[in-house]
């Protein structure tokens, strides 16, 4: 563009969006969006970014993530998305259009339902077909909901396809492809290489390590980073075929792989297949429940820009438990910290005192806090009165506490550890249809339902000691 030239309304858009996302402040960057799309109504960052500030729940982020795809469409036209397949990204004109694809098909996955996962793919295919070169490295995303779905021949192609990769995610991807289509001793060896190209993956995927709430900032090849980002990405693929987890694991403990123990209580893996509401809010972490104690290991879970939330939030946590009550809600609390104070959540809106007190009270209803027959208890107006805020207050910030971590009474990862031997839903499980409590089922049904990770011990085997 020559010096003096007027802009075009689309660049102009375009600029003020880039100094939204420069700006630092969530009030500012909504602002700077808003002038965009009066500018050029059809600027398709402007609008992928007020999702991202804007929409706290899933029923309004995934529309919003569509409404930028549309207006990408719009803005390049079909005859240019159509002439320009195969090289698509090279035009830097198509990556708003491309990252609202990369976000939309994101959010359908975080909604989690068969036929939100059959979008996505739909979505990363035509991602492919537009940018086979994949500079947003949608191919990893791809092959887990290929396995999730147990579409193996198009899982097969695709790795094939990308037979080149040998990063983290296409070598563990092509380990359970080989075992879940019966093929054992190519899986064998698959694993071994897979081993050679980084030792740590199994250790998440077996839960003899767990899993950090969010995926590092970047990574390396071979790195504890790149292991907790593949973990990440085919976890649910996993998750779908039980006797392959079950077979790397075996093959873990037999070779001892990372010289560590078999999970404990403490290491639970997951808890049956997950069904993500309507309401579900934007926190892209799994709610582990406790078990890290140190507060710097947590905060380092925290994206950056989120980091002075956490310890202000984190500060006024501890203190509460401290003066009120005890060691268990404390860590539990910090755990609930880092899991809100993620990209995406809306608890940059508002004073830390009010989520603060969120927190408390979410996690009280979980464990019935307000019941004087239990030690500590405490009235929810006390919480709200001690930490400083308005009872209004904490119930809002709790209410969007409890619908983002989909959070209810005795909730299995956010129960006090003391109770969850007295905690009903930690040992109900569906069995043939039936509803049973595994405690009183054969200890090789409890076995089964405790290398599935549906329960954090066997009882059979606390009993006899």
């Amino acid at each position: 563009m020559k010096f003096g030239e007027p802009r075009s309304p689309r660049d102009e858009a375009q600029e003020l969006v880039y100094s939204a996302m420069e700006s630092g402040d969530e009030r500012k960057a909504a602002k700077f969006c808003r002038r965009a799309l009066e500018i050029y109504p059809d600027c398709v960052d402007a609008l992928s970014l007020l999702a991202d500030l804007e929409c706290d729940v899933l029923k309004d982020y995934v529309p919003a993530k569509r409404k930028a795809v549309e207006a990408g469409r719009r803005d390049l036209g079909e005859d240019y998305i159509q002439r320009m397949k195969g090289e698509f990204w090279l035009d830097i004109d198509t990556r708003p259009y491309m990252r609202a694809l990369a976000g939309l098909a994101d959010a359908l996955l975080q909604w989690g339902q068969p036929e939100h996962i059959d979008e996505a793919i739909g979505i990363y295919e035509q991602m492919l077909e537009l940018n086979p070169n994949d500079n947003q490295g949608v191919r990893d995303p791809l092959a887990a909901c290929y396995l999730q779905r147990m579409r193996y021949h198009d899982a097969a192609e695709l790795l094939k396809r990308y037979e080149d990769d040998w990063m983290a995610v296409a070598s563990w991807a092509r380990v359970l492809l080989a075992y879940a289509t019966g093929d054992e001793d190519e899986a064998a060896m698959l694993l071994k290489e897979a081993r050679e190209q980084n030792p740590h993956v199994e250790l998440y995927l077996t839960g003899k390590k767990r899993r950090p709430r969010t995926r590092p900032g970047s990574y390396s090849p071979g790195e504890d980073t790149e292991a907790v980002f593949c973990a990440d990405t085919l976890w649910e693929a996993w998750k779908k075929h039980p006797e392959a987890k079950r077979w790397v694991k075996e093959r873990c403990a037999a070779e001892k792989v990372g010289g560590e123990a078999l999970p404990t209580s403490d290491d639970q893996l997951d808890v049956g297949e997950d069904s993500a509401p309507e309401e579900s809010l934007l926190f892209p972490i799994e709610s582990d429940g406790p078990g890290r104690n140190d507060l710097t290991a947590l905060k380092g879970e925290v994206p950056e820009a989120y980091r002075d939330r956490f310890d202000a939030i984190a500060e006024r946590t501890d203190a509460f438990c401290d003066r009120h009550l005890n060691d268990e809600y404390k860590q539990l609390a910090r755990e609930m910290a880092t899991s809100i104070c993620q990209k995406g959540s809306p608890v940059l809106k508002g004073k830390p005192e009010g989520w603060a007190a969120g927190v408390i009270h979410a996690l009280g209803q979980v464990n019935f806090l307000t019941d004087p027959s239990q030690a500590p208890h405490m009235k929810s107006e006390e919480i709200a009165k001690s930490i400083g805020v308005s009872p209004a207050t904490m119930q809002a910030k709790a209410k969007i506490i409890r619908e983002g971590l989909e959070l209810m009474p005795f909730h299995p990862d956010w129960s006090l550890p003391s109770r969850l031997d007295d905690n009903p839903l930690v040992w109900m499980l569906v069995v043939d249809g039936m509803v049973v409590d595994i405690r009183t089922a054969p200890r090789e049904a409890q076995v089964a339902a405790y290398e599935e990770g549906l329960i954090p011990y066997i009882p059979a085997d606390r009993d006899e000691s």
